[in-house]
């Protein structure tokens, strides 16, 4: 990771610098540093523009008693964006810009969602069958849904059995078969959260 960021303090540079001398050398000098500081100010009214928005939404959400997950992802994006334009250069523009469009956040989000399920599957002792593992030894059954804003990192996997609670599910004998949802108050008391 340190090698990354290495490469890219460096290599990012030389090629803004590269792009700039080309833009200039066909626009001109003035023309140049006038079209970087138009895309600046330009890109910092769009940032102002889309973070309010952000905030209102985030605050409508958090108003409404839901997480604003996917928001305050777009919102760290908006900012990341907001520093690529403020940062001279036509390439951290372009990136810049690009980030402030809806599509593409959702896309980065998508994106960060998948890698962090992969990453997390990797950190487990035993990859996906220790991950199964944990799904079939959990109190309420195998295969707890558990959500992360909008990513689904283990999905439920339990069949509906009419017959009535199985020894995978020792919740399920007090619910009527039926594993408790987060937040409901379990046959001992406690919450089915699995916390």
């Amino acid at each position: 990771m340190a090698l990354l960021l290495f490469l890219a303090f460096l290599v990012i540079p030389v090629l803004e610098l590269y792009v700039v001398v080309q833009v200039a050398g066909s626009l001109g000098i003035v023309p140049t540093l006038g079209l970087l500081v138009a895309v600046s100010i330009a890109g910092s009214l769009l940032v102002r523009h889309q973070g309010l928005g952000l905030l209102t939404r985030v605050r409508q959400q958090l108003a409404a008693g839901q997480v604003p997950t996917s928001d305050i992802l777009d919102g760290v994006m908006v900012l990341f964006a907001g520093a690529l334009l403020l940062t001279p250069g036509f390439i951290t523009d372009v990136v810049g810009l690009a980030l402030l469009v809806p599509p593409v956040r959702a896309g980065v989000r998508a994106l960060a969602a998948a890698t962090l399920a992969r990453r997390s599957m990797a950190a487990s002792p035993a990859g996906a069958a220790g991950a199964a593992a944990w799904g079939a030894a959990s109190r309420y059954g195998p295969g707890r849904r558990v959500r992360v804003g909008d990513a689904i990192i283990v999905t439920d996997t339990r069949s509906a059995d009419p017959t009535g609670p199985t020894s995978a599910d020792p919740g399920a004998a007090a619910t009527g078969g039926q594993a408790l949802p987060p937040g409901a108050a379990g046959p001992t008391g406690d919450h089915g959260d699995g916390v």
